[in-house]
């Protein structure tokens, strides 16, 4: 009898470690593009802090495309992205009506395709630093390989993304 009770103990105690090991999911993302970082809050805490890689022309909020700019607000994610230029994708809501409102009073486009990617697949894993700190997307924000890879696993679709000035 005591031999049941202590497997029972066993099995009972693995799955509560299995439980308490289980990543919960991101409830937000916020970037501060002054910063240069990706704060990602999971239980309403920041869990993990990202350094990230801005548009060319980082200052100012995206208005037209081809402007190299990184948009601010708040946007969602509306897709994963697996098969692409870059080592994943997780594809931003941009534009909102808003932005498009405003570039069709100046007769343009509000651009789209915004991002959060890693490196290009042209440069494989060995990439993972080169970019760190070096502004050189299109307007996207670019994380290392290993830092995507952990977010693609804890991010669902309609996550809220806040950038931040």
């Amino acid at each position: 009898m005591l031999k049941i009770s202590n497997l029972i103990i066993i099995v009972f105690s693995f799955f509560c470690i299995q439980i308490l090991h289980a990543e919960s999911f991101v409830d937000e993302i916020i970037i501060k593009k002054s910063e240069r970082k990706m704060y990602v809050v999971i239980d309403g805490q920041i869990s993990y802090t990202f350094n990230i890689s801005l548009g060319k022309n980082p200052i100012g909020h995206k208005r037209f495309e081809g402007d190299k700019k990184t948009p601010e607000g708040t946007y969602f994610i509306d897709s994963k992205i697996d098969d692409s230029y870059y080592f994943r994708s997780l594809h931003l809501s941009y534009p909102n009506i808003r932005d498009k409102k405003y570039a069709e009073g100046y007769g343009k486009s509000a651009g789209s395709n915004i991002t959060i990617h890693g490196t290009p697949n042209s440069l494989r894993d060995y990439s993972r630093h080169l970019f760190d700190g070096a502004d050189w997307t299109n307007g996207c924000i670019a994380i290392n390989n290993s830092q995507l890879r952990k977010l693609w696993k804890i991010t669902r679709l309609n996550t809220p993304v806040t950038i931040q000035p």
